[in-house]
């Protein structure tokens, strides 16, 4: 073994899902999730299916999903509030709960309300360019 190339511990690799928590870290570290969404949904998960939530993966799926359509480029430029995202977390895990798989048809709205929420933030962006610009020509 040569002395230049250190050993290599497999249990010092890094989380398999630590990417997107460090793209996109914003909606699920808030008070706001933690205090109203999290514990709506226990509850609603527990009143209309037998099985548990996998936090984790809804999470990650979410981000992945979701968060990488609205901004691909991570949390820092995303035009929307964290509360609106926690809402739109929340409203994805309550239409995939009538689903036999309620995880597999997570994705699938996660993804599609990401996409809408990306064109939203595309007109958003215009219509604040829009109310700069009349600003600046009514100076």
């Amino acid at each position: 073994m040569n002395d230049s190339t250190p050993a290599r511990n497999a249990n010092a690799r890094p989380p398999r899902y630590s990417r997107t928590s460090k793209e996109w870290p914003c909606v699920f570290g808030t008070d706001f999730m933690r205090d109203q969404i999290d514990p709506r949904i226990k509850d609603e998960w527990a009143a209309s299916r037998a099985d548990k939530p996998k936090w984790g993966d809804l999470r990650t799926t979410f981000r992945r999903e979701h968060c990488s359509a609205v901004n691909p480029w991570g949390s820092e430029t995303c035009p929307f509030k964290p509360e609106e995202c926690a809402i739109a977390f929340l409203k994805a895990v309550q239409q995939s709960l009538g689903a036999r798989n309620a995880h597999a048809y997570f994705v699938r709205v996660a993804r599609a309300s990401g996409s809408y929420r990306a064109d939203q933030s595309v007109e958003m962006k215009a219509q604040k360019a829009r109310m700069r610009t009349q600003e600046d020509e009514d100076e």
